[in-house]
């Protein structure tokens, strides 16, 4: 037991804890379950972003307007996050439920997922982020910053991987390299997309299901994002069909439409949506090698690949097919 971390919790947060486990250890943030006389809790680790408050403040307001989720409590000295030793540390509430493995929600919890998802965006229309809030990592996806950097490293990974005759990697790598090259021809206005304030990683793993009803957890990504990638986002992670990298429309439309009924989409939007959405896989994601990847992430690097490979070559059609879809419903 780390005592240092008893410590931590005791003079913080004023909670005795009598055991502490880590739960998870990857992509710089670690988290661990507090067990305590008066309680469970979730103890987050992560590396000192400047994003203290804003996480606590969201899950506050929403809390306080009827949206479900795993508050964060305050500390001694009344605020959300503290920092020590280059880290910094939240408390959140321990939600004891289970959550649905990826790509394998049945029809009701799809309807309640994106049922929540709308709701969260209807109630933060109004909320004012605070400033650290709002990422910048859209307007950084459209730029050719990604599309220049990866290259260069994964170009690199390729020759490392050649010289040690590990073809295996190196294939994966190229295939990589191949969605970069797709990609880069995508003239996508950020402008011209509609963003709106949500959770910002909105997908089952940050969805816990206690007695039917949706938590959802970790907010420390809340901001203003393009509308139209959360929602399709969430769906690829949950529809059973996506896991072998298939979208499939007739399945994504009724989604969308019930989605439609708290948050708008232009045209654009949806004509856009499939383009933006393989840009977020292919620089947001994870690239190979996938070897030390825990077996939650590694199923996501998987999925995202399978999307990959299905969206270089259907992109344009299914753009075209919904943009339809949709324009009939208007039309009507």
């Amino acid at each position: 037991m780390d005592n240092n971390l008893l410590q931590i919790v005791n003079d913080n947060f004023g909670i005795k804890a009598d055991n502490i486990k880590l739960i998870s250890n990857h992509s710089g943030s670690i988290a661990y379950l507090i067990v305590s006389k008066c309680g469970k809790y979730v103890l987050k680790k992560t590396g000192h972003n400047g994003h203290r408050e804003s996480g606590g403040l969201l899950t506050e307001y929403l809390c306080n307007n009827g949206i479900r989720v795993a508050k964060l409590f305050r500390t001694v000295n009344d605020e959300f996050a503290f920092c020590d030793n280059h880290y910094q540390y939240t408390l959140q509430e321990f939600i004891d439920g289970e959550q649905i493995p990826l790509n394998s929600a049945p029809d009701w919890f799809m309807q309640k997922y994106v049922k929540t998802l709308g709701e969260i965006q209807n109630v933060l229309k109004n909320y004012k982020l605070a400033p650290l809030a709002y990422y910048g990592w859209p307007r950084w996806l459209l730029s050719k910053t990604p599309i220049v950097d990866s290259e260069k490293a994964i170009g690199e990974k390729i020759d490392k991987a050649k010289k040690s005759s590990d073809f295996t990697l190196a294939a994966a790598l190229n295939e990589r390299m191949r969605h970069i090259r797709r990609v880069s021809a995508f003239d996508i206005d950020i402008d011209k997309l509609s963003h709106t304030n949500s959770h910002g990683d909105y997908y089952l793993n940050q969805i816990i299901v206690k007695e039917k009803e949706l938590v959802v957890i970790d907010w420390d990504s809340g901001g203003h994002v393009p509308a139209c990638f959360e929602v399709m986002m969430a769906f690829t992670y949950a529809d059973p069909i996506c896991k072998s990298g298939v979208i499939d429309v007739t399945r994504f439309e009724p989604f969308l439409a019930k989605y439609l009924n708290y948050t708008a989409l232009s045209s654009y939007d949806i004509r856009m949506m499939p383009y933006f959405t393989y840009l977020y896989l292919c620089f947001c994601g994870f690239t190979p090698p996938y070897d030390n990847l825990p077996t939650d992430y590694l199923q996501i690097a998987k999925l995202s690949d399978n999307l990959m490979n299905w969206l270089h070559d259907n992109v344009d059609n299914f753009s075209v097919e919904l943009s339809a879809k949709f324009e009939q419903k208007r039309r009507n």
